[in-house]
């Protein structure tokens, strides 16, 4: 298994499909602009390591655990996963330290105010 920003190998520009803004977030600007200036590959134990990928399964054992992170996730609150997201999105699209903190401000008082009223709702 490999990772390849192909684009540069077929002729057309060494960005694309946004490559140019997430890659470097992810893997840091000088092995982002490597990959997308050479086109080589990137086997999956090195993706592991600079962090393009989180984990490495077996074909046998990736529908397992992926099913086992589904069963992880789906017994957090289902409004804070979806706050969570939106302010990982956020900060990987640039936003401030600043900005990030209100988010997860604005977040954390969303939670709030949705656990009371779901409870209140349970009262009755």
């Amino acid at each position: 298994m490999f990772f390849c920003a192909q684009y540069i190998n077929i002729g057309t520009g060494g960005a694309d499909l946004s490559s140019s803004f997430f890659l470097p977030k992810i893997v840091g600007w000088g092995k982002a602009a490597e990959m997308c200036m050479t086109g080589e590959r990137v086997p999956a134990p090195e993706a592991l390591r600079i962090g393009l990928v989180n984990h490495m399964q077996s074909k046998e054992d990736l529908l397992p655990a992926a099913k086992a992170m589904a069963v992880i996730m789906c017994s957090k609150n289902a409004l804070g996963l979806r706050l969570t997201k939106d302010a990982f999105n956020a900060a990987l699209n640039g936003s401030s330290l600043e900005d990030a903190n209100r988010m997860e401000d604005r977040n954390q008082s969303l939670i709030i105010a949705n656990a009371i009223t779901e409870g209140a709702k349970e009262l009755g």
